[in-house]
């Protein structure tokens, strides 16, 4: 354990800084099982060659932030307790920052550089979101609702959600209120139709979960056959054509509708390997209609250089304080 801490006191980071987060660097990579014994504070402090109190105040901290635990007469202890949400969340942290580490080495940034600038950022970043008015469309609630959480944890900006349907209905006027109109890609030309010529929609672009749905089927067989099942028959062959544009073309994807039964028995008589929809999941009562067959979640997510886009168009809209009209 004590090969993997390493100390640079010329870091501008305390010594205890440094220590707190390669513990739970360590304990969120599951490097240190639940309930392992860590090094006594006074061997941490020898074999590191930094002071004893600085090691004892480090294993304070990660006591009280619930990473370990100490008994007395027997040592201290990664905490069993530690929720696997916990580790996630901070697992989920370290992904992040390793991939925007990555991009940077690649662009020819150093990494005390991007360390720098980091740290500066996060401390100057400006947690109050921008007083403008942001909309979002989507076809269906079960998705607009999911995109609506999305966004406000990518952007710090909650948009009002509409329902395209309910949009169509609605005066010019009302669109008037808002200051960035968006929805995802395929359905830009259906909202630019409402607002009309003298507004632009920005149009996000979505992809299946590579965790959650590319992963999994990357590893079958070729010609494995795929159901794939949404609300439409449409709407499962842009499912489709999602995965196949994302390099999954070995596979033998076979779509339908959820409320259409031969085609659902058709996927279910097909294959074990069954995707459905946010929507379409929203439209049925999948004890009666799936017998107890195991259906996968196709997970959607916005695409990180839309994301990006929308939030530049954002901070843009909101240094000029006026809207995208």
């Amino acid at each position: 354990m004590m090969s993997q801490l390493k100390i640079d006191k010329a870091e501008a980071f305390s010594v205890h800084t440094q220590l707190v987060e390669q513990f739970k660097f360590q304990i969120a990579r599951g490097r240190w099982e639940l309930g392992k014994q860590l090094p006594s504070v006074r061997e941490v402090a020898v074999v590191l060659g930094v002071n004893y109190n600085t090691v004892r105040g480090v294993y304070q901290q990660l006591e009280r932030d619930g990473y370990v635990v100490t008994d007395q007469g027997r040592g201290t202890f990664v905490a069993s307790s530690l929720s696997r949400s916990e580790i996630g969340q901070y697992g989920t942290l370290l992904d992040l920052v390793d991939e925007a580490l990555m991009q940077a080495l690649a662009a020819g940034i150093s990494v005390d550089m991007f360390a720098r600038t980091a740290y500066v950022r996060a401390r100057l970043y400006e947690i109050t979101p921008p007083d403008i008015r942001c909309l979002f469309a989507e076809c269906n609630q079960a998705d607009l609702d999911y995109f609506l959480q999305s966004l406000e944890r990518n952007l710090g900006v909650r948009p009002d959600g509409y329902l395209l349907d309910d949009l169509a209905r609605q005066g010019p006027e009302f669109l008037e209120g808002f200051d960035v109109i968006a929805t995802t890609l395929s359905h830009v030309a259906e909202l630019q139709a409402i607002v009309g010529e003298g507004r632009s929609v920005l149009g996000l672009r979505i992809e299946p979960s590579y965790e959650k749905v590319l992963s999994q089927l990357s590893v079958l067989p070729a010609e494995t056959p795929v159901g794939l099942l949404c609300a439409t028959r449409e709407s499962a062959e842009k499912m489709k054509r999602a995965i196949q544009g994302a390099g999954l073309s070995h596979l033998r994807p076979i779509t339908g509708g959820v409320t259409h039964h031969e085609e659902v028995k058709a996927i279910f008589e097909a294959t074990s390997y069954i995707y459905l929809s946010r929507h379409g999941r929203s439209l049925i009562n999948e004890n009666e209609w799936s017998g107890g067959r195991a259906v996968q979640d196709y997970v959607t997510e916005f695409d990180p250089a839309a994301l990006l886009y929308l939030r530049r168009k954002i901070e843009a809209v909101d240094e000029r304080g006026e809207g995208s009209r």
